[in-house]
Formats: structure tokens, C-alpha cells, sequence
């Protein structure tokens, strides 16, 4: 794999670590970064969780078990395997008709999420929020967040939660 892409890899038995609690929702979180956060969750026969209105986008897998999602009075009910996407500003219910295991994923990739410092660029050649590319490395796209101290601080697009690059304008091209 080539270093322009980001490696973490992790292994996590999600079924070996969560187990069922009586009359309880038991959830572990798997990963978390600011970008968003990974999560499984048990919830016994009977138990629900209310969700509320969030600026990101969850997705949700069962792992084992059966489920019913309420969104917007709609009923959706879930089996192991099955996925569904909880689209951002959006309240739901899950109500466990069964003992039920469930993935959730929520991701944040927007540029706001990354914290900008658009007044730190206003009169620069680049400003936050732009992509731009390390002329070393054209193939690597990055996002302007911040210059201080004659360095511009960049994202790497695709791996927002990696170190922030600093460059010097002079390598740096659109």
C-alpha cells in the first residue's frame, strides 16, 4: 500500500466483547477521532434508545438479532445483516424486539468538522478550505486549514484524522 493512503488497521471482536447486560443497553466504542466514531451496541429484549437530531449522518448494522427503527412514524424493522442509514438531523427510536447487536457508524468529513481558520488565510495566495497539492507530491491532495508563521497547516483530504503537513508556499500548488 502506498504511504499516501492511511494505515491504521484494527482488529476488535466485537462479538467477544459485547455482551448482553439485563434490561440494559451496553455500548463500547470501537474507535473514536474528531472526525466521527465507530460503536457497538447490545441492547436486551425491551430496551430503546432515543436518538436525537445530530449534525451527522449514522449508519447502523445489526450484528445479531432482529430490531425496529421509528423514523419520522415509519417503521422499519431490522434483521442480522441488514443496514440502514439515519440521514443527519433526523430523530429516531430503536426499540429492541429481540436481543439485538448493532454497528453504528457516524462521520463528520466536512470541512467544518476540520476547523478552519479562514482568517489566518484571508490575504494569502491559499486560502482555508482549498485543495491544494505538495508539488514533491502531486498525487496527494490536502486541505488548507491554517497559515501562522509564513507555514500553511493542511489536512490530507482523505485522511482528515492523520497529523496535520505544514508546507511553505513555494511547494504548494492548485
Amino acid at each position: 500500500m502506498s504511504d499516501s493512503h492511511c494505515t491504521m488497521l484494527i482488529f476488535y471482536d466485537i462479538a467477544e466483547k459485547l455482551t448482553y447486560t439485563s434490561n440494559a443497553i451496553s455500548i463500547i466504542t470501537v474507535l473514536k477521532k474528531k472526525t466521527g466514531e465507530i460503536k457497538a451496541m447490545s441492547f436486551d429484549l425491551g430496551t430503546e434508545l432515543t436518538g436525537k437530531k445530530s449534525g451527522v449522518s449514522i449508519f447502523f448494522q445489526i450484528i445479531e438479532g432482529n430490531t425496529k427503527i421509528i423514523v419520522d412514524n415509519e417503521i422499519t424493522v431490522l434483521k442480522s445483516g441488514d443496514t440502514m442509514v439515519i440521514p443527519k438531523y433526523t430523530d429516531y427510536l430503536i426499540v429492541a424486539t429481540h436481543r439485538v447487536k448493532i454497528l453504528s457508524i457516524t462521520l463528520d468529513l466536512t470541512l467544518k468538522s476540520l476547523q478552519l481558520n479562514k482568517p489566518s488565510t484571508e490575504k494569502k495566495l491559499y486560502k482555508a478550505g482549498q485543495t491544494v497539492y505538495s508539488k514533491n507530491r502531486p498525487e496527494k491532495a490536502l486541505i488548507v486549514r491554517a497559515f501562522l508563521n509564513k507555514i500553511y497547516y493542511c489536512y490530507v483530504k482523505d485522511c482528515p484524522e492523520d497529523n496535520e503537513e505544514v508546507y511553505f508556499e513555494r511547494e504548494l500548488t492548485i
